[in-house]
């Protein structure tokens, strides 16, 4: 019997305010300790961001997701402090603690981009590692961009997964690509807006150092990044083509599987979802194949060029960054620029195979 594919529930304005709750909610306490985390960063106070990390931890008692996903956030920004100040440090008394809130959240057992930006509150509840005006807009940036990537998300998924054939589809498909090339425009007016007011000197210098690989439990953990944003999911609808070369496929199902565990449940499940309904010997459905003629042909042409206009600028900024930076410097979610090469590689391969280049 062939196997059907059921797709994943994903709403956006579930997401979306799931996390602003977890802005919202303060299950350690932590609110005025926050309030004088940049101030301890800035004297480089190792003693103080343990003790009051070692106090929060010791009284931790949550006991359902979405207040784990908020003490991990605040966990996280004082163990990255004190990780930046002092490089090799011991953290291993906060193993259970973080370990235990992982599993209640269902993630990993640390902060994500998520932590940093759409479960950051805003206002004088602020986290912030610097508590610089340079800070606040990559904390705004990000969770705006955040917001509307899960919208595109949505509505990638939902006509990934219509059942729907003929006019109706070909309608649906049209219109999710058209919000979905909206919410990259967001993205990258966020980027260029970063790119232009925050100096690479000032974030490989200030703000870089406070994103560290921490080892919790013997495994390691890259600090949030880019790469753990929505647009992840979004690449892996876009870019499941049955005929792209095995080697940039191989590639690109090993870079997913490395950062999908720093994604929130519902974005993983559209991802495997994604995967399985391309390889289903019952569909072989691909974003690629429905959107083959007329004018799903030029919004998805137009949507994949939306998002290189996004992937240029972005890998031109990491360079800039990293030209400054000792060789062998990775980006917060591990890697270097390296990488952006080979994704928008793949975004420019399922660009020809699109517009009928193979």
């Amino acid at each position: 019997m062939l196997s059907i594919v059921e797709p994943p529930v994903f709403s956006a304005a579930w997401e979306n305010q799931r996390d602003s709750d977890i802005a919202g909610r303060d299950p350690l306490g932590a609110d005025v300790i926050m309030a004088n985390l940049p101030a301890a960063n800035e004297r480089g106070c190792v003693d103080w961001l343990m003790t009051e990390a070692r106090r929060l931890a010791d009284h931790c008692s949550v006991s359902n997701a979405m207040d784990a996903r908020a003490a991990l956030r605040d966990l996280g920004f004082l163990v990255a402090s004190a990780v930046k100040h002092a490089p090799g440090l011991d953290i291993s008394p906060f193993e259970p603690v973080l370990q235990m809130l992982g599993r209640l959240a269902d993630e990993v057992p640390r902060d994500s981009v998520y932590s940093y930006a759409t479960r950051n509150p805003n206002g004088a509840r602020r986290r912030s590692f610097t508590g610089t005006a340079e800070e606040e807009l990559f904390i705004s940036s990000v969770a705006e961009a955040t917001v509307s990537l899960n919208v595109a998300v949505e509505s990638l998924n939902e006509v990934l997964h219509d059942r729907e054939d003929g006019e109706k589809q070909e309608k649906r498909l049209v219109e999710a690509l058209q919000v979905s090339r909206s919410s990259v425009d967001v993205l990258r007016a966020n980027l260029l807006e970063v790119k232009r007011r925050v100096s690479p000197e000032l974030f490989s210098s200030q703000l870089r150092p406070y994103f560290p690989d921490l080892t919790i439990g013997g495994e390691t953990y890259a600090a949030p990044g880019g790469a753990q944003m929505p647009l992840l999911v979004m690449d892996a609808m876009l870019f499941a083509d049955p005929a792209q070369e095995p080697d940039a496929a191989a590639w690109h199902q090993s870079y997913l599987d490395e950062n999908l565990r720093y994604l929130p449940p519902a974005h993983r499940a559209v991802c495997t979802a994604a995967r399985a309904l391309s390889e289903s010997p019952a569909t072989g459905r691909t974003l690629t194949e429905l959107a083959r003629t007329g004018a799903t042909r030029d919004q998805f042409s137009g949507l994949l060029k939306d998002v290189l206009r996004f992937r240029h600028p972005h890998r031109q900024l990491a360079r800039d960054n990293m030209r400054i930076r000792p060789d062998g410097s990775l980006g917060s979610g591990g890697y270097t620029d390296a990488a952006l090469d080979r994704i928008i590689d793949l975004n420019k391969d399922a660009l020809r195979s699109v517009e009928g280049g193979r």
